[in-house]
């Protein structure tokens, strides 16, 4: 006996119910009966799904035999797929996702749609704008089919400010700029900021003190925020100050002043400053060199100093020189004197002997034991004004005692005209006559002394002369002309 499958129908779906199949049998004893292993006992069975079915086949005389056959699902209509376009935004991160069923608009198959998926589904603030994604359908038996959509990509957050106050500083030429790098303390965008601006960015030495400033960020989608700071512009530069150094001649009453436009030589400020001197008057008491200093002062307070030197001068309130004798004998009692000025007080002072001062005039009484003395005398005018002279006395050992010791011999004396030197040295000496007032009456240099040494005065009006001889031997003494 042989039993084989003659007839079938396979189903259009899975999981569809509308499959058959029929058996047929040869060559056995009729009649037949049949065994399908999904229940049924006659020829044919239906209501078949989808996969493999047996069935048994026993003829009278109880012979079997067995035959199968497979029910399949015969589906080669793809998935019919629809799409809609949507828009998304990003998040604080940069990033939006999507997924199946936002871009799905009721896709569907004619028997069961198994999967569907995205060629994309994440996107970054690199694909804003429109993008083009692809929704692929797969039916149970493996059709499928694609559909694109337009996913637009949106960035719709501002930029998160984080800004900080600032103080900026005047430069040489009184300008300051700024930045909103200056003012940025760590701004940031979920896709980065484009720009960032301050609405004032250029200050001088008028701006001194605090602005607003508002600062300004915008993102590559066109999103700003604004926030506000507080700027200080400062200048911290001080003046340049340049001096110059000034002589002045007090006048007639003892009085003179420097001006700012004579003392000032250039200086300069970044912006405008106040200029002040420390001392612009003077009187008798400055005469001589006075450190003077040039002081600037910037609206900012910044302080610049020059110092220069002012040289005071006063030629009306001058002393005159001592007059008198300059060299004399030891306790000689001499008058000397200075041109008197109304209204001035004289303080004299000598060092070596012993004065009595009258005024502009003093007698002075020379000690006998020094060979020098000094004299000095300050006069003070009315106005207040003082100068000092002074002058070096010359005081030598006087008498024919001296003469003897240094071994030399004059004479005669008195004279009416010519006296001889005898001295034991040879050599050259200067010999200098003074009348009694001091005043040099003759001088001759270098005169050779050997045994006798003749020397004129013929020429001296009748009177007592001092003979100063200078040389290898010292002396000095009294000579009577008649």
């Amino acid at each position: 006996m042989v039993a084989a499958i003659d007839s079938q129908l396979n189903v259009a779906c899975d999981p569809d119910t509308n499959g058959y199949a029929s058996v047929l049998a040869t060559g056995g004893t009729a009649p037949y009966t049949y065994a399908w292993s999904n229940g049924g006992s006659m020829i044919s069975t239906n209501t078949l799904d989808t996969g493999a079915y047996m069935v048994t086949v026993t003829d009278a005389l109880g012979c079997t035999q067995e035959a199968g056959d497979t029910i399949i699902a015969i589906d080669s209509i793809v998935p019919t797929v629809l799409t809609q376009n949507i828009m998304v935004y990003l998040d604080s991160s940069g990033v939006a996702m999507i997924d199946v069923m936002s871009i799905d608009s009721g896709s569907f198959d004619n028997c069961v749609v198994d999967t569907m998926y995205l060629d994309t589904n994440m996107f970054d603030c690199n694909a804003i704008g429109m993008n083009t994604v692809v929704l692929t359908v797969v039916d149970a038996v493996g059709n499928m089919a694609s559909a694109s959509a337009m996913v637009t990509v949106a960035d719709t957050l501002a930029p998160v400010l984080m800004v900080q106050d600032v103080t900026i500083f005047l430069d040489a030429n009184g300008n300051a700029t700024l930045t909103a790098i200056d003012v940025d303390n760590g701004s940031m965008d979920n896709c980065g900021i484009d720009s960032m601006t301050v609405d004032l960015s250029s200050f001088t030495c008028n701006d001194l003190g605090t602005a607003p400033v508002i600062v300004t960020a915008v993102d590559g989608s066109g999103n700003s925020s604004m926030a506000s700071v507080v700027v200080t512009i400062a200048d911290n530069m001080a003046p340049m100050m340049v001096a110059n150094d000034l002589t002045i001649y007090l006048d007639s009453t003892g009085n003179g002043s420097i001006s700012m436009s004579a003392v000032n030589a250039g200086s300069s400020d970044n912006c405008d400053m106040f200029m002040m001197l420390s001392d612009s008057l003077f009187t008798c008491s400055d005469e001589g060199n006075n450190m003077v200093a040039l002081i600037g002062t910037d609206l900012s307070g910044n302080i610049g100093v020059d110092s220069f030197m002012v040289t005071v001068i006063d030629t009306h309130n001058q002393i005159a020189a001592i007059t008198g004798f300059m060299e004399r004998e030891q306790g000689a009692v001499v008058d000397y004197m200075v041109d008197s000025v109304a209204g001035a007080t004289y303080e004299w002072t000598v060092t070596n002997g012993t004065g009595v001062a009258n005024g502009s005039m003093i007698t002075v009484t020379w000690n006998a034991d020094t060979t020098m003395g000094s004299l000095e005398v300050i006069q003070t005018t009315s106005l207040g004004c003082a100068d000092t002279a002074s002058n070096m006395i010359t005081l030598w050992a006087l008498g024919a005692d001296d003469a003897i010791e240094a071994g030399m011999m004059i004479f005669p004396n008195p004279t009416r005209g010519e006296i001889t030197l005898r001295s034991l040295a040879i050599g050259y000496h200067d010999l200098t006559v003074y009348d009694m007032v001091g005043n040099k009456v003759l001088e001759l240099k270098s005169a050779e002394f050997g045994s006798d040494y003749k020397m004129d005065l013929s020429k001296l009006a009748k009177g007592q002369y001092h003979l100063v001889i200078r040389g290898a031997q010292q002396a000095v003494y009294s000579i009577v002309v008649q």
